[in-house]
């Protein structure tokens, strides 16, 4: 029962999309690894120990992020550490259902939404190799896995909400509410000075392609999962509990570039 409330397991996505990832991810691995025997080989002067510079646009079961990540080399070209500092947002699972839009004004918003929250992160990880591009049209196969601390703000949302005398007021989300009563969102900057900080610390693991034609220009798709912790509880919705863990699944597209290289090694 605990279990349950803690991760709300009747409405979390990552039920709906992890064992589709999971299914799909052999697949992938097995079919790029027999494109490497029978791809054009490639001229170029192959980087084996080098630092990348990447930026990442993010796509989360629980919103959305955009990060930079700094990969240094280590003594074995396969492996790397890597640091990374992103911004992004969290939302509940139930937003999408609650979604709709109300008032004369035709403006959009979610019934029951009590703050908006952001969050921004930092994190150290190692990533580690398993297939190396060696031939064109192949992807590279890469292992991730990290830890972080982050911080979480919680600004209140304020509504404008009809007045039986047909005036509006701005407010809070309160229960008692119903839907054809609320107009719109107030004013995002209405309950900035109202945000509550919540520190929290995360975890993530995954799996990313490297694709790009260059060996000096970076591309990269990469999927996996994430776990953050916040002692103090986030609080979305007003209709649902608030919660200390947030898993979550992602998909993300990643483009930067070898900052410095060493050891080249040409394939004939």
């Amino acid at each position: 029962m605990l279990f349950d409330k803690v991760f709300d397991l009747n409405f979390m996505p990552m039920r709906k999309y992890l064992p589709g990832i999971l299914f799909i991810l052999p697949f992938i691995i097995l079919n790029i690894n027999n494109l490497k025997a029978q791809g054009e080989l490639d001229k170029q002067n192959k980087i084996l120990f080098s630092n990348e510079r990447t930026f990442g646009l993010k796509l989360k079961s629980s919103g959305w992020e955009i990060n930079y990540r700094y990969a240094k080399r280590t003594s074995n070209y396969k492996k790397k550490w890597f640091y990374t500092a992103g911004f992004g947002t969290i939302k509940d699972p139930k937003e999408i259902k609650s979604f709709n839009e109300i008032g004369l004004s035709g403006s959009r918003f979610v019934y029951g939404k009590t703050n908006s929250v952001f969050k921004s992160q930092a994190s150290i990880g190692r990533q580690r190799e398993l297939f190396t591009k060696f031939d064109k049209g192949t992807v590279s196969i890469r292992i991730i896995y990290a830890v972080g601390v982050g911080i979480a703000f919680m600004k209140p949302i304020y509504y404008n909400v009809y007045q039986s005398d047909g005036s509006t007021v701005t407010q809070l989300f309160a229960l008692n509410i119903p839907s054809f009563k609320i107009r719109n969102r107030a004013s995002f900057f209405k309950g900035l000075p109202e945000t509550i900080i919540s520190p929290g610390v995360f975890a993530k693991v995954g799996a990313s392609f490297e694709y790009g034609k260059k060996n000096n220009i970076l591309r990269f798709i990469e999927t996996g999962a994430t776990l953050d912790f916040y002692p103090k509880k986030i609080k979305i919705m007003e209709t649902e509990n608030s919660r200390i863990l947030i898993p979550s699944v992602y998909v993300s597209w990643r483009f930067g570039k070898v900052i410095s290289d060493y050891h080249l090694k040409e394939i004939e």
